[in-house]
C-alpha cells in the first residue's frame, strides 16, 4: 500500500506539481467542490508521494504516514482504488502535519467518514468567515487551526452530522 515506487517521478519541491484531483466520474457536485477546493489549497496526493516527499525531512517516512493514516491524524480517502490525501495538512517545509490538524480531524472522524470528513474541509463555515477550513489551516498563523477545532466542536455542526448520518 506504501511502497515508495513512484520516487524517480516526484519533483523534490515540496507540493510542487503534484497531480489534481482523480477523474470525476462519479462524485457528482461535492466531488466536484472538493476538487476545486483541495486544487487550491495543495492539490492531492497518493500515499507514495506523500512518503516521497517526507523521505529527505523525516527517517522512517512510510511508517510516519501509515501512523497517521491508521491513527485517524489525517484526511485521507478512497477513490478509484487508490488512497489520496489533501495536502493543505503539511506544513510543506517540514511535511509534517500541521498544528491542530490531528485533533480536528479525530473531532471531525467521530461523527462521520473519512469522505465526509475530507467534504467537512472543503465547505465554508460561518465561523471562518465564510471560509473553508482547508483555506484556513494552509495560512502561516496557528489560530485558523484554533478556529476550525472550534467549528468542528459547535453543537450546530454536530446535529448536522448526526442529521446527514441518519440520511444515509
Amino acid at each position: 500500500m506504501f511502497a515508495m515506487n513512484a520516487a524517480a517521478t516526484l519533483p523534490r519541491e515540496p507540493h510542487a506539481a503534484l497531480p489534481g484531483m482523480p477523474p470525476a466520474d462519479d462524485g457528482g457536485d461535492d466531488y466536484a467542490q472538493a476538487a476545486a477546493v483541495f486544487s487550491r489549497t495543495g492539490g492531492l496526493a497518493t500515499c507514495d508521494q506523500v512518503a516521497c516527499l517526507m523521505r529527505d525531512r523525516c527517517s522512517q517516512p512510510v511508517s510516519r504516514l501509515a501512523h497517521w493514516i491508521v491513527g485517524g491524524a489525517l484526511v485521507s480517502f478512497e477513490r478509484l482504488g487508490q488512497r489520496f490525501i489533501p495536502m493543505f495538512q503539511f506544513d510543506p517545509e517540514a511535511m509534517t502535519l500541521r498544528e491542530g490538524v490531528d485533533e480536528l480531524v479525530r473531532t471531525l472522524s467521530a461523527t462521520r467518514d473519512e469522505w465526509h470528513t475530507a467534504l467537512w474541509f472543503t465547505r465554508s463555515h460561518p465561523g471562518l468567515r465564510g471560509a473553508t477550513p482547508a483555506d484556513v489551516i494552509g495560512q502561516p498563523s496557528d489560530r485558523p487551526s484554533i478556529a476550525a477545532v472550534q467549528c468542528a466542536r459547535s453543537p450546530a455542526v454536530i446535529e448536522l452530522a448526526d442529521v446527514a448520518r441518519a440520511s444515509s
